[in-house]
């Protein structure tokens, strides 16, 4: 990958005539880094954000050690790049030849489902690999809503009552059970994170089982969207005391990684 002091420098040198694709590693980064110390739980990177191999590169670099996946050819992404990180296979709706790609050749021992079928094809696979089902962590994904450009309850997400019925299923079974949501993108209020926190307590208080953490899915706004957001502080509760979302999420006992998007 070439690089330039500044777009200017670049400009000069290539005479595109074309659009050029220009990335800031630093930025990329600080960003991870900054991050990782705000958010007291593990952090995972989305690959379906942007999975060039240079920006996955910089991210393990930075301390990144924990990537979502949701296709083959992510699995591939991050391992080529990554052969020592945490996959997460966290796409709710997986072809059956991916789920057992995912757990025998890849070793991906984290999933997350919506639906019945999906416990159905990972049960087939997990005993045609004579696997145990202990060893295994499904987490359900809730559908919340809330204020966000993009937000993605129409199309993924159990509703709650459904969910309860899913992680006792699950549970039965003998896998680990965990809760997830994703919560949107470019979300710019706390609230919808905390309302979102708070469907995740009430399926969980019904449901009666244990559960070995909570993901935390949806994208902070960027500074394109709030210039004026500080360092360090994600952009979403900017203005708002965000240890109350906080404070919630440790009250149910499930921290455990932020995908952002």
């Amino acid at each position: 990958m070439d690089r330039y002091d500044s777009a200017r420098d670049m400009t000069l040198a290539l005479r595109p005539d074309l659009p050029v694709y220009c990335f800031h590693l630093q930025v990329l980064t600080a960003d991870a880094k900054a991050f990782t110390k705000a958010f007291p739980g593990k952090t995972a990177y989305a690959v379906k954000t942007n999975g060039e191999p240079f920006v996955l590169e910089t991210l393990a670099a930075a301390g990144i050690g924990c990537f979502d996946v949701a296709s083959l050819a992510e699995f591939e992404a991050v391992r080529a790049v990554a052969p020592k990180a945490e996959l997460l296979y966290m796409h709710p709706i997986k072809a059956q030849s991916d789920i057992r790609l995912a757990l025998e050749t890849y070793r991906i021992r984290t999933l997350s489902l919506d639906h019945e079928d999906e416990v159905a094809k990972i049960l087939r696979i997990v005993r045609a690999l004579d696997l145990d089902p202990g060893d295994i962590t499904l987490f359900v994904r809730i559908a919340t809503k809330g204020h966000a450009a993009y937000e993605l309850s129409k199309k993924f997400g159990a509703a709650l009552g459904h969910a309860v019925g899913l992680l006792q299923r699950i549970d039965r079974i003998g896998f680990k059970c965990g809760l997830c949501f994703h919560a949107g993108s470019q979300i710019e209020e706390a609230e919808t994170y905390e309302r979102a926190l708070a469907s995740a307590d009430w399926v969980r208080s019904r449901a009666g089982v244990e559960l070995v953490g909570l993901d935390v899915v949806g994208g902070f706004p960027g500074r394109l969207r709030q210039r004026s957001a500080p360092q360090g502080v994600p952009c979403a509760f900017h203005g708002r005391d965000h240890r109350t979302v906080e404070a919630r999420s440790r009250r149910l006992g499930l921290f455990r990684s932020v995908h952002r998007g």
